[in-house]
């Protein structure tokens, strides 16, 4: 936030973890508790969304797409990064989050262009490292 907070006028950070907010309100960072999932967010109203390294968690991608894509507003943007599944530290995220015991699933480029496309967003794919990928789109 840091690169970009001089240009932006508002930012707030959704996560569902108290944890994670208290961390970041500690930062002085404005949070809302929420499940991407369910976001508590009006319709068409955010400027850009910002989701980093957090796709893989999700229990239903699918469904945490549309909503972002719900409260996004018309000409806005979404910046999606993400770990590959096709790749080696893409696999070995996956098996280092079992282990913590956290509920994973990476995803494959075209995996993620599936549900992005469904949930009506249109954008294009970068490859940022030898493991990620950066998704920028917007409303179809």
């Amino acid at each position: 936030l840091d690169l970009i907070s001089d240009k932006i006028e508002k930012y707030m950070l959704l996560d569902i973890s108290r944890e994670f907010l208290e961390f970041a309100e500690r930062r002085g960072i404005s949070t809302c508790r929420g499940d991407v999932h369910f976001l508590p967010i009006r319709d068409g109203s955010i400027d850009v969304i910002f989701s980093i390294n957090s796709l893989h968690h999700l229990d239903n991608p699918s469904i945490a797409i549309k909503e972002m894509r719900r409260v996004l507003k018309k000409e806005g943007k979404i910046f999606i990064l993400d770990f590959n599944k096709n790749t080696r530290i893409g696999g070995f995220m996956s098996i280092y989050e079992r282990i913590l015991s956290h509920n994973v699933r990476l995803l494959t480029m075209e995996e993620a262009s599936i549900i992005f496309s469904k949930a009506g967003l249109k954008g294009e794919f970068r490859a940022i490292s030898k493991s990620s990928f950066l998704y920028i789109g917007g409303k179809t």
